[in-house]
Formats: C-alpha cells, structure tokens, sequence
C-alpha cells in the first residue's frame, strides 16, 4: 500500500507568503453576534490587553505546529480539519480570493475565517437573528473570537489522487490486489483462517464432539448442527438462535402463530435461510430462529430443493433444543405460515 502526502507542495517557493501588515487585523464585529454589553467588553479587552497573533510560514515544522495549535483548539476547516462537535468554536463567515503564485501561472486560493464561541453567541443578534435558541451552549457572555487566514491550492489533491481515502496530512492508494489482503487481515483479527473452505471452519466451530468456536457464546446460538457428508443428497444444516431470540421465541412464539419466509441461494454455496418470526406487543414481526442448509448437490434449482418433511424436521430439532420452560412446558408451536411450495 502506498502513502503519499497531499499537502505537499513541488515548489512552495512559488506560494504567495500572508502580508506582515495582516499581522494585527481589525475586529470584525459585523461578522460575529455579540449583545451590546459583549461588544463594550470585547472593546475594553483590546484596548487593554490587545489581541494575540500567530504566524506560520511553509516550512514543515511550521506546519505541523499549526495543525496542532488549530487542531487542539478544535477549529473545522473544510477538507482539512474535521468538525469536533465538542468544540464551542463555530465557524461564523468564509471569505475566499484567488491569488496568483509569485512565478508560475498556478492559482492558489486565500480563505479568510471568522470562528466565534458559541458561549458567546447572541442569537437575538448578527445577520440572522432569531427569536429562540437553538445552540446547544449557554451564553455566558464570552467574547472569544478567531480570525485564520490561510492559503490552498484546492485543485492540487483532487488532480493526483482523486477520490483516494486518507486523512489531512495522506491518501491511501490501494494497489488492485490489496482489497484481497486487507479481507483476510480483517477476518484473521477474528481468528476466521481465509486459507481454509468455509465448511472446514464452521466444523471446526461447531462439530459436536468437540466444537472449537471463536467465542463461547456462539455454542449457546447454535441449537442444531450438521455437516455436509459426501453423499449427493446430504445438506449441510444449522439452526441459529441467540439466547435473546430464544426468549422471545418463550414469550412470543409459545403456543401462538409463527411465520416463516425463505430467502434462496443468500450466498456462493447457494444456500437456503428460512427465518422464523414471532409478533410481538406491537404487533411488529421480530426474527427468533434462523433455519440454514444448502441445496443438494445434484440440484439443478436452489429453491426447488427442499419440501414440507424437511421443514418438518427442522421444527422438531428445533422445538427440542428450546428445552422446556420454567413451568416444565415443551416448546409448542400452534400455527405455521410460510409459502412452502416452489
């Protein structure tokens, strides 16, 4: 995998530096939403303590010192900087002016931006007053405000890495077989071998003598385990439910209607998964039992490949998994809904 940084400049010698006389900008008040009593106290601050100034100029250290100072203040910059919802700074006005480099025909964009806390707001004033409040900070009266101005060259990324992901400071190329890679490393996070065929896992994971599962908690979800043997007409089977679901199905499912439907060839086995559904209080269908086998062999029609004594079979096991209830009742199904017939 490749990284490549895109805030990296062939020439930065060619980037216009800001103007020294930029270094003590005026107060915006018409930008920013103040009360009356925030300006003059905003005024007498100035006045006597003045305003604090930075300047960075393209060097990497400077850079870098100015993400961390905007970054740590909590600062959103479009494509740059990503919004912290914790921050009390809200980005009050963008201002943007193209300017030319100093000896290429490039162009480079200069945006000048108004943050103002939002413990400070006054949302009775500014350029869109509004009668009620909706800021998630309470006024108290802060007059913090933060002018930045800083300068891009926006068409720079999108030109030599297009839609690439990354973050502000890389993009991530992928080469074409790195997709396959970065899959087997996933699921190898979960102890899931890729080198292995997906029913050597699953026995691995649930064979009855002596199962080996990821996580314990998957020996209590699964209620009926079958492998595929080598006869053409074998199937491989297993009943999902979780210790959840099973509860449900107790306080839904027990001696009422459940519904079934079947969905056909839901991955590259081409395997049957019939899901059973019980109605709650709210009348809503809720799953409570997964019922999924693959289709014989020498089938020619996935969904043609079961029938009423095989379904038949799985509601027994199932029913016998269930066990009994606190009151020593097996579990009864009174009524069966599913389009069985292909």
């Amino acid at each position: 995998m490749a990284t490549a940084r895109w805030h990296q400049w062939p020439d930065l010698s060619d980037v216009l530096t800001l103007w020294k006389a930029k270094m003590n900008p005026s107060l915006p008040l018409s930008k920013l939403s103040l009360s009356d009593k925030a300006k003059e106290a905003l005024h007498t601050h100035i006045d006597t303590v003045g305003l604090d100034s930075w300047r960075f100029d393209h060097s990497a250290n400077d850079q870098c010192t100015a993400y961390k100072l905007l970054g740590s203040i909590g600062l959103y910059i479009p494509d740059e900087l990503f919004c912290d919802v914790h921050s009390k700074y809200a980005l009050s006005s963008t201002d943007r002016k193209p300017v030319k480099a100093k000896i290429s025909s490039a162009i480079y964009t200069r945006c000048t931006r108004i943050y103002q806390c939002l413990r400070g707001t006054d949302h009775r004033a500014g350029k869109r007053p509004s009668k009620d409040r909706y800021i998630g900070w309470e006024d108290v009266g802060c007059v913090s405000w933060i002018k930045l101005v800083s300068m891009h060259d926006e068409t720079d990324k999108n030109k030599r890495f297009g839609d690439a992901p990354g973050d502000i400071h890389y993009r991530l190329v992928l080469n074409n077989h790195e997709t396959t890679s970065l899959y087997h490393t996933h699921f190898a996070g979960f102890g899931i071998p890729q080198c292995s065929a997906a029913e050597e896992n699953l026995d691995k994971w649930f064979h009855i003598n002596s199962p080996s599962p990821l996580d314990p908690a998957l020996s209590d979800t699964c209620l009926y385990y079958k492998a595929c043997g080598d006869d053409q007409s074998d199937w491989f089977i297993i009943i999902i439910s979780t210790p959840e679901q099973q509860s449900m199905a107790w306080h839904y499912g027990h001696k009422r209607l459940i519904l079934f439907d079947g969905t056909f060839g839901i991955n590259s086995a081409q395997s049957l998964l019939f899901i059973g559904m019980a109605i709650n209080h709210e009348n809503k269908c809720i799953p409570i039992v997964f019922f999924h086998f693959t289709a014989w062999k020498t089938s020619a029609a996935t969904h043609g490949d079961y029938d009423r004594p095989l379904l038949q079979d799985l509601l027994n096991r199932w029913k016998q998994a269930m066990g009994k209830n606190d009151a020593g009742e097996d579990f009864e199904i009174k009524v069966i809904l599913t389009n069985d017939n292909t």
